[in-house]
């Protein structure tokens, strides 16, 4: 395997208020390629046959979470994944990143599966299942075909940066619909809890279940059923008041659409509740396992499903780099009725025994565990030391899960997707500055609007004021009788309204006597007039 490991900072300074687990959380998937055949009697006992075909070899993926190292978002996580092949051992993909819109401290929950395809052969889908920036759970699928001409969904070349909409990661990310479409292609819109973890399970029939939290507390699921989509189940798998807030979950699958889940109540302890065809969700007896550390993470794992030997194997974190394993066994030796079939004492499987230390417990690290179809030997991904890490359960040996530098193909997405921001973010601004513009203009023509219109009023005030009141029916009546007299005729102005009228219209200070003229009047002064048409307008 690679001898580098990747460092990250797994402690919890930019947590969710109120939450005390790991930021940093992990997810794995494993598989044998050539592919075998669906089998729940996945026999492990020493006694009988291996059932790993020779020319098999293991794929694994491991699917963790860190702050963004992005300019364009740097209050998100990134969804990342590494991968292991025994010809390249611990590298990652074309394109590693699996989203980049995280919420901070996010869990992250991946399942995968083989898909048959005539037309390509062997493909390998998976799913991943995380909160997004804005509180909602959301669904990225990839594609992985095994021929030499065929690759992952993303390694297809990316268009002009001109013609993409970022974030463009390579994971396809499925549209959220607040109704789902009965054929699959939306995910629900859920907001949970936003301190929960998830967990995530693949059955043979094509069945998707993924668990959460939800505001209320109570620990919820969403089923997937090919052909019909999702649906969200309106039944509670967890009562609130049984389950700590933010709690880890795990939970595993066998046939018969057996599903188990172990969570933490809030005395920090493990239990299960059981689900199959004909069962409803149902707490199961368990013995009380302390956990030791209220922020202790779990990951489990189990086979042998429709056998006598049915095995379960839950992974704990413990302090000082130390994972802790509780077994459970359905025919095994040495085991107290009392149990039902649960080992008590705790068995430290990568370290010393921690006891539980008083004072304020530190985020423990996340934990995922996978067992290979066929095999027997639970590999274990955990934080030890600021690092990611695989322990081999049965060698008891731990190795670097080493990060793989980003490739030269990851790279030029990168870059591409950088340069598509830059031309929007110019885009954006030349219609913000064409706005802005647009803005400027409409103001300035409504200022003009309002000032011409300002002046009209002016001038219809002034010439209001000229006008003065309305006459009366006296002051009407003398000014119809001087509108008969003959040229020449002087007429007195008796009427103080109509004389201050006379007065505005002609400029004349005095006007107490007016001369008809041909086409209109003079003051007796012989200085000011008035046409007809302004005598009528009085």
């Amino acid at each position: 395997m690679s001898s580098e490991a990747a460092e990250l900072d797994v402690g919890n300074t930019t947590a969710p208020p109120n939450s005390y687990y790991t930021n940093l959380h992990l997810s794995a998937v494993a598989s044998l390629y050539p592919p075998s055949p669906p089998n729940a009697k996945r026999m492990c006992e020493a006694k009988l046959p291996q059932a790993t075909a020779p020319e098999q070899s293991k794929l694994i993926r491991v699917y963790y979470t860190e702050p963004s190292y992005f300019g364009y978002n740097p209050n998100s996580y990134l969804i990342k994944e590494t991968r292991y092949g025994v010809q390249q051992e611990w590298h990652a993909a074309s394109d590693e990143l699996v989203a980049d819109d995280a919420a901070p401290g996010s869990s992250v929950a991946a399942v995968g599966w083989w898909v048959s395809s005539e037309d390509v052969g062997d493909i390998w889908e998976t799913r991943v299942y995380y909160v997004d920036n804005n509180g909602n759970i959301r669904e990225r699928v990839n594609h992985s075909s095994f021929k030499p001409t065929a690759t992952d969904d993303f390694d297809a070349e990316l268009h002009k940066p001109e013609e993409l909409v970022p974030p463009t990661p390579g994971w396809k990310q499925t549209l959220l619909s607040s109704d789902a479409k009965l054929d699959g292609t939306t995910f629900p819109t859920i907001s949970p809890l936003p301190t929960t973890k998830l967990t995530a399970v693949h059955f043979d029939v094509g069945y998707i279940y993924v668990f959460y939290q939800g505001i209320d507390g109570s620990v919820h699921v969403l089923v997937y059923q090919p052909g019909q989509g999702w649906q969200v189940q309106n039944d509670e798998v967890v009562n609130a008041q049984l389950v700590k807030s933010g709690a880890p979950l795990s939970a595993v699958v066998g046939g018969w659409n057996e599903v188990r889940l172990f969570y933490v109540t809030p005395q920090d302890q493990l239990a299960e509740v059981y689900a199959d065809s004909h069962t409803p969700w149902t707490k199961t007896k368990m013995p009380s396992y302390d956990l030791g550390n209220s922020t202790a993470m779990i990951s489990a794992v189990a086979w042998n499903y429709a056998s006598p030997f049915f095995q379960v194997r839950i992974y704990v974190a413990g302090e000082r780099d130390e994972l802790q394993e509780y077994s459970f066994s359905r025919n095994a030796d040495g085991i107290s009725r009392d149990t039902d079939g649960w080992i008590v004492a705790d068995q430290t499987v990568s370290g010393s025994v921690t006891q539980k230390t008083p004072g304020p417990n530190v985020p423990l690290s996340a934990v995922a565990a996978v067992m290979l179809e066929n095999g027997c030997n639970p590999k274990v991904y955990f934080h030890p030391r600021r690092a990611i890490a695989e322990w081999d359960v049965c060698a008891k040996t731990m190795f670097p899960a080493g990060l793989a530098k980003v490739g030269e193909k990851s790279a030029a997405r990168r870059k591409i997707e950088e340069e598509t921001r830059v031309k929007i973010r110019e885009e954006e601004e030349r219609q913000r500055e064409e706005g802005r513009k647009r803005e400027e203009a409409r103001k300035q023509e409504e200022e003009k609007r309002l000032e011409e219109q300002r002046k009209r009023d002016e001038e219809k005030r002034r010439e209001e004021e000229k006008k003065g009141p309305a006459l009366s029916a006296d002051d009407t009546k003398q000014k119809q009788e001087m509108t008969k007299v003959r040229v020449g005729q002087k007429v007195p102005v008796k009427s103080k309204a109509l004389l201050d009228k006379i007065k505005n219209q002609s400029g004349c200070t005095m006007g107490f006597e007016w001369v008809k003229e041909e086409n209109g009047w003079r003051c007796a002064g012989g200085v000011h007039t008035l046409t007809d048409a302004e005598f009528a307008a009085l």
